[in-house]
């Protein structure tokens, strides 16, 4: 066999080699996240994390050094995705309101496809101080975002992180009930309703 045959066949072979290890540290996150999301990070167990996704705990221990390492991979994974969407329509060129709107509207739909990350972001934990070393997390974003409103003159003088720690708090609530039957699991059914109330408690009429 040539030697380029030799080099390419070694070369395929690592690449699938990670694919797989790739696969398996999803797996774990995977199950991770569902059980955090109904045990809590102190409730849940590396041997649960295993069990949920089929690997053993020395199979955890060779991807994450411990379980607040998997649950830091979990949180930075939702915090991000959320922080991204909030800065996104920070950034938009539209009225306040508008963008106010559509953040709603896409944060509703991004609960719909994953009811996870919200139930996730809701918990109290020191994984965020850690994660806010090095990420950026929807509590600064979703502040900015208010702050903004306020200094273009959309909404009223106010504490911009209060109202968003209020604005983050209805959205984690309204995923903890969708989750528990007392809201549709479809958030975005009530996303006018929804609007409505979040454009209250921000102070726009």
């Amino acid at each position: 066999m040539p030697n380029f045959d030799i080099w390419l066949a070694i070369a395929y072979y690592m690449v699938m080699k990670k694919s797989h290890a790739d696969s398996k540290q999803d797996e774990i996150v995977n199950a991770a996240i569902r059980l955090f999301s109904r045990k809590g990070i102190e409730g849940t167990s590396v041997r649960e994390i295993g069990r949920e996704a089929g690997v053993t705990d020395a199979a955890i221990y060779k991807h994450f050094e411990s379980k607040d390492d998997v649950a830091l991979s979990v949180f930075s994974r939702y915090s991000d995705l959320y922080s991204k969407l909030v800065d996104y329509y920070r950034q938009f060129e539209s009225p306040f309101e508008h963008r106010l709107d559509k953040m709603i509207v896409d944060i509703l739909e991004q609960h719909d496809k994953d009811r996870f990350g919200l139930l996730l972001l809701g918990q109290r934990h020191e994984i965020f101080a850690r994660l806010g070393a090095t990420h950026r997390l929807p509590i600064v974003a979703m502040t900015d975002f208010i702050q903004l409103g306020i200094e273009e003159e959309a909404i009223p003088k106010q504490s911009a992180r209060l109202t968003a720690a209020l604005v983050i708090g209805a959205f984690t609530r309204l995923a903890v009930f969708s989750d528990m039957g007392g809201l549709p699991p479809t958030l975005s059914d009530m996303k006018t309703e929804i609007q409505e109330r979040i454009r209250g408690l921000v102070g726009l009429k």
